[in-house]
């Protein structure tokens, strides 16, 4: 956003030149099947925004249809890290307009935000402006709105909220408007979970203690744990070592990524409102990023990252020790 500081960002009204920009539209002429990929991750800010925008952001530069979505009825903040305005949360806007059978690729494309990452678009449907307006998005609008999203995008990421609690539960009224609804529906919707942890001994048993019931909202998703903020001196030498034992012992979780502790790169990302491509091209955080796009969505991946795609789950993990100061 020109002329705006990083605390002016989604509060300024105007146009924003520096970041809004009209994107080609060639989503029509494509049959698509989109994959939803869903970004979750305990209470205690383990870094799910910072790993939504980034993988999206690396999915959409190796040239794949991108929606990002904030999806988080508790605090949404992908508007505001990339320096757009969120006065008109479009994801909820989208969802009433689904229920309504008024949904279009014209509305759609009204509604996002677009984003210019290396040579392609990632668009961006911004989440609440408010988080008093969570009623807005419930279960059957957020379902309905990314089975339409599918026919237009390679890829659905997803920013959701940490709240697994079924509401059913602590309420008596099973017509009353769900708090966790948006979060739920969209993991029960997703093909692919990533699922972040931070690493150090709170969040890792924070972790933990929602797994299980991850996987039984998302019992057909594939889920991939992302440890994020990895350094040695939250843990000890050997820092992924000891993660991923505990993981194992207690989740029964195998062969995480990891993402090294890179706080110089995200600074820099949320001071020029963007991405880690953009602010920190050769960050190591970055670097992570880009492998984990590359592994577990070949389809998108670069013609020239094959060789990362073939590194072993064993040299992840050394790399990542090695960062940590292993």
């Amino acid at each position: 956003m020109a002329g705006a500081g990083p605390f002016e960002r989604g509060f300024v009204e105007g146009p924003d030149s520096a970041v809004r920009h009209e994107a080609p539209s060639e989503l029509a002429s494509h049959s698509r099947a989109g994959i939803v990929v869903a970004v979750w991750g305990p209470t205690g800010a383990p870094g799910r925004s910072t790993v939504a925008i980034n993988v999206a952001a690396e999915l959409a530069a190796r040239g794949a249809a991108v929606t990002l979505a904030d999806a988080d009825t508790y605090g949404g903040s992908i508007a505001t890290m990339l320096g757009l305005f969120d006065e008109s949360p479009g994801f909820a806007a989208s969802g009433r307009l689904i229920e309504r059978g008024e949904y279009s690729l014209a509305e759609f494309e009204r509604l996002t935000q677009n984003v210019a990452v290396g040579a392609g678009w990632l668009r961006v449907l911004g989440g609440l402006s408010r988080a008093d307006r969570w009623p807005e998005v419930g279960a059957a609008r957020v379902s309905g709105l990314l089975e339409v999203l599918k026919e237009w995008n390679d890829a659905i990421v997803l920013d959701v909220g940490f709240n697994l609690e079924r509401d059913e539960e602590i309420s008596s009224d099973i017509d009353a408007p769900r708090r966790n609804a948006a979060t739920l529906a969209s993991l029960s919707s997703a093909d692919v979970v990533l699922a972040v942890a931070s690493a150090d001994p709170v969040g890792i048993a924070r972790f933990l203690r929602e797994h299980q019931e991850l996987r039984r909202v998302a019992p057909d998703a594939r889920v991939i744990v992302v440890v994020n903020r990895l350094r040695r001196g939250a843990i000890g030498s050997g820092a992924a070592r000891q993660i991923s034992e505990v993981l194992q012992r207690f989740g029964g979780i195998r062969d995480p990524w990891y993402l090294p502790f890179d706080l110089d790169a995200t600074d820099a990302a949320l001071s020029a409102a963007g991405t880690l491509a953009e602010a920190a091209p050769r960050s190591a955080i970055r670097a992570a990023i880009r492998e984990l796009v590359d592994a577990e969505f070949p389809a998108a991946a670069a013609p020239d990252s094959g060789a990362r795609r073939g590194r072993s789950v064993r040299r992840r993990v050394r790399s990542e020790e090695s960062r940590a100061g292993h």
